[in-house]
């Protein structure tokens, strides 16, 4: 679906290029021509940022790591936070739309449960994104598919 969007939002830019360039008259040109241009550029940037997304998550996908005594969540080759077994109430696969990924719930009250490895990331927004997303899941991780998840509960069983 967001591929889908892109392409529109590319083609929809190219198109108005294009059109604009061939079927526009001389004198609207030369007043319109650029803000013509640089609005076709900017749909075509637009439609490229959702592949751009994904080769870049290609080369270096999202990643948990198990150790034996925490799960280590990894994006983009750096470890964000780790979470403890014992804190860990439940763990789901979870799709909804184009969206999907593991969800992990944690047990209540949430205390020292997770830390935070890298001091530049904000724990308390990917909360509330985890939450606002999937209702109720603590933790979600995206783009893990259910081949990923199924491994991973068998690691921790």
């Amino acid at each position: 679906m967001t591929l889908k969007r892109g392409t529109v939002l590319g083609g929809s830019g190219a198109f108005l290029i294009l059109m604009g360039g061939t079927l526009m008259p001389l004198e609207f040109l030369s007043l319109w021509g650029i803000p013509f241009f640089l609005v076709g550029l900017f749909f075509i940037s637009i439609g490229l940022l959702p592949y751009r997304k994904l080769a870049r998550l290609q080369l270096t996908p999202h990643e948990i790591h198990y150790d034996g005594k925490c799960l280590v969540f990894h994006k983009q080759g750096k470890p964000l936070f780790q979470v403890f077994l014992p804190s860990i109430d439940k763990i789901s696969y979870l799709e909804r739309e184009h969206l999907y990924g593991v969800g992990i719930w944690l047990k209540k009250p949430i205390g020292e449960k997770v830390k935070v490895l890298q001091s530049h990331f904000n724990f308390s927004a990917f909360i509330a994104d985890s939450m606002h997303r999937f209702e109720g899941c603590d933790l979600f991780l995206p783009f893990f598919t259910e081949r990923t998840f199924k491994e991973l509960r068998a690691q921790l069983e």
